[in-house]
């Protein structure tokens, strides 16, 4: 019970700004606060002088708004490539593959065998633009069908994912709105990405 108690004072006691998340994921609080004599003395302000927080490489500190934000894109990211690849399977492409493929004349079969052997690398940004990347070893048959999954994947991004993004259960929106962009810029040039 003692110890319950000395849990909740804690917690009551201490501001969210004495726990900061390191990149190594290692909690540290300070216990260098001061109360301050304004109105209110539940208020605390920490001393800048005496802050022993350790900051990532580039200086900058890793708090836990700053990993949310670095998760979220994270999930952007996960949710446009599930998207681009859920739209490259759908029966709306259907018209936009019908020309595509005549284009670089391939067969809608070879194109949906290609979609479920690379069904695997669609869970993270560097699997995905592998898919999109072409290298030196792939066949022309390898080339024609990426440069169709490109071209569905640009043409969901510049048509299609706005109405997705207002249409799903995404929380922040406006998020997903900057980041169509860039997420075009990396289908676009995939190379240039890959080798970050």
């Amino acid at each position: 019970m003692r110890n319950l108690r000395s849990k909740r004072k804690l917690q009551e006691s201490s501001s969210p700004l004495e726990n900061t998340i390191t990149k190594e994921g290692l909690m540290e609080k300070n216990s260098n606060t001061i109360e301050s004599e304004n109105n209110s003395p539940k208020a605390k302000v920490i001393e800048s002088s005496s802050l022993s927080q350790k900051s990532t490489k580039k200086g900058h500190l890793l708090t836990k708004r700053n990993l949310q934000v670095s998760q979220s894109k994270k999930n952007v990211n996960l949710n446009f490539i599930r998207a681009v690849f859920w739209f490259a399977n759908s029966h709306i492409a259907i018209p936009y593959l019908k020309t595509l493929l005549l284009k670089e004349k391939q067969k809608f079969t070879d194109f949906t065998t290609f979609l479920h052997e690379n069904k695997s690398k669609i869970n993270g940004i560097h699997g995905f633009l592998s898919m999109v990347k072409v290298e030196k070893n792939d066949t022309e048959k390898q080339i024609a069908l990426k440069k169709i999954f490109q071209a569905l994947g640009e043409i969901f991004v510049k048509f299609f994912s706005v109405n997705w993004i207002f249409h799903s259960k995404v929380e922040n929106k406006q998020i997903y709105l900057n980041h169509r962009h860039l997420f075009l810029r990396r289908l676009k040039n995939p190379g240039e990405y890959l080798e970050e």
